[in-house]
């Protein structure tokens, strides 16, 4: 990775739990570096920015850098560094892969199993616009209905079943982009 006008010492790609992707990157020593555009493709062919990160001018010390992808794509995902130079110049990285399976959607509730009734729903999207959240008794009886509005990433909602009987509930989420999702909530 010693070919830029950096020594870029490693780049990786690292899937979180809540499906985000950290990109970190380190350089043991940099040259008139303006800094860092991070660059995503869901093909390896077709490449977007993420954002800027700048760099140290020209240093010999060692440098931590770090850009979180909030919203990666569904599947793979294509990674590379786009250095640039103060003087106009730039050198592309190699290449880092993260593969976010599942859509990239993500759907929970907790506490669960709750003592209170006071619960936390928590979507992670790559879509914007407005979800429906149903609770269905054990019988299948709708008790519940919201309609929430979703923007891209992480997303927590709260929902009050305090005055709800102790039970076994279902709950349904269907996304702005058609996906549903089931979870059972306990309520103790």
């Amino acid at each position: 990775m010693g070919s830029l006008p950096i020594d870029l010492i490693n780049f990786k790609a690292q899937l979180r739990d809540d499906r985000t992707v950290q990109l970190l990157w380190s350089t043991a020593k940099e040259t008139d570096n303006f800094g860092f555009d991070v660059e995503r493709s869901p093909d390896n062919h077709n490449w977007k920015t993420l954002g800027f990160v700048p760099g140290h001018g020209t240093t010999n010390e060692l440098h931590e850098y770090t850009l979180l992808d909030e919203t990666p794509l569904a599947g793979i995902n294509y990674y590379r560094l786009k250095q640039l130079d103060t003087d106009g110049g730039f050198e592309y990285s190699p290449m880092v892969v993260a593969d976010v399976r599942g859509g990239g959607t993500q759907f929970d509730i907790y506490p669960n199993p709750s003592a209170t009734g006071d619960l936390s729903i928590r979507t992670v999207s790559q879509y914007e616009g407005d979800a429906q959240l149903e609770i269905f008794d054990w019988v299948g009886y709708k008790v519940y209905k919201e309609n929430l509005s979703l923007l891209k990433g992480t997303m927590v909602y709260p929902v009050s079943m305090k005055t709800f009987p102790k039970g076994t509930y279902t709950a349904r989420l269907e996304m702005p982009d058609g996906q549903v999702f089931f979870k059972k909530i306990i309520l103790q």
